[in-house]
């Protein structure tokens, strides 16, 4: 997310090798799909910026909990959709 022009215009190009990538989870920033989503971050001072701003944990990508992807959705969880 750090190279995209805004949140809802992600980008083709800013495509990064998911090893090379610092990732947010538990963020309070809502997904397209309305949901909770692991946030992929290119460099770690954008992920801690992004974490300042909507919590979360930074993880590598072998650190990323099943249930964080795969899990139930809550739909009553309060989340925020970014302008």
């Amino acid at each position: 997310m750090g190279a995209a022009l805004s949140w809802p215009q992600g980008g083709f190009e800013n495509w990064v090798l998911a090893k090379d990538t610092h990732f947010l989870g538990g963020a309070i920033k809502v997904a397209a799909t309305g949901s909770q989503e692991v946030i992929p971050l290119k460099e770690v001072q954008e992920a801690s910026n992004f974490a300042a701003q909507w919590a979360g944990q930074i993880v590598s990508l072998g650190a990323i909990p099943t249930e964080a992807v795969l899990g139930p959705i809550d739909l009553d969880q309060t989340l925020e959709t970014p302008s």
